[in-house]
């Protein structure tokens, strides 16, 4: 999948964009799914959304930085906000008049009532920097919880956030087939991968699509699911 992500586009738009319906209709069937194709596509969706967020997640900034930077700026936002809404009426009141000044478009000054042009509009930099202090707010509080998610992610881990999409698979995988993943990926020393099974089919028909670099060779994948699913 690539990795920037197109202006206006978001996360999950970029993940299901990047997952064929052929792929998708492969897997439903490889595995014998039971639910209808479209929950089954939005589920895949989800999980590999999530797996996007946990390769940005797993950064080389220390995790503890990375929390308390993330903590500082969603806590400066919060303190703009407060801030704000404790302005005294004749203070907003000024600050507004020099916003005015400092925002100064000179084409405004050729308007008039015979114009085409709207008439310009007030400025709004106080309630657009609230606005935009509040999103700031949702989004390190996002990044915070995604820390959160994934404590069970092992520290020894190479690729923590394949390990995750793997046992996220699996219970995908246990919800369509009522059947346990684990025994479903196995060692077979009869075919050409090395391993076998309806799980380790799908992990594999899924990843050589969607993250063909994400593993080194089938057995290596084999070996990591067996030891991701004995330790989930």
């Amino acid at each position: 999948m690539a990795e920037d992500f197109e202006d206006g586009i978001s996360l999950r738009e970029e993940v299901e964009d990047s997952l064929p319906s052929e792929l998708v209709e492969a897997l439903h069937t490889s595995m014998g799914a039971q639910r209808p194709i479209d929950r089954f596509s939005n589920d895949l969706i989800r999980l590999l959304t999530r797996y996007e967020r946990y390769q940005v997640a797993f950064h080389a900034t220390p995790k503890k930085e990375r929390r308390a930077q993330l903590t500082k700026l969603r806590d400066k936002a919060s303190q703009f906000i407060d801030a704000v809404n404790a302005l005294s009426q004749d203070v907003s009141r000024a600050v507004e008049t020099n916003l005015v000044a400092v925002t100064y478009d000179p084409s405004n000054e050729v308007w008039s009532f015979e114009s085409d042009e709207p008439f310009p509009d007030d400025d709004q930099s106080i309630a657009d920097a609230q606005e935009a202090a509040e999103n700031i707010i949702a989004a390190c509080q996002m990044e915070l919880d995604l820390f959160d998610e994934t404590k069970g992610a092992k520290r020894t881990s190479s690729k923590p956030a394949l390990d995750q999409l793997l046992c996220d698979l699996a219970a995908l995988y246990e919800t369509e087939t009522k059947r346990p993943a684990k025994s479903q990926c196995y060692r077979d020393e009869l075919t050409e991968e090395g391993y076998n099974g309806a799980f380790f089919t799908m992990a594999k028909l899924l990843l050589d699509s969607y993250e063909p670099r994400s593993y080194g060779t089938p057995e290596a994948l084999g070996i990591r699911i067996l030891r991701v699913l004995a330790d989930d």
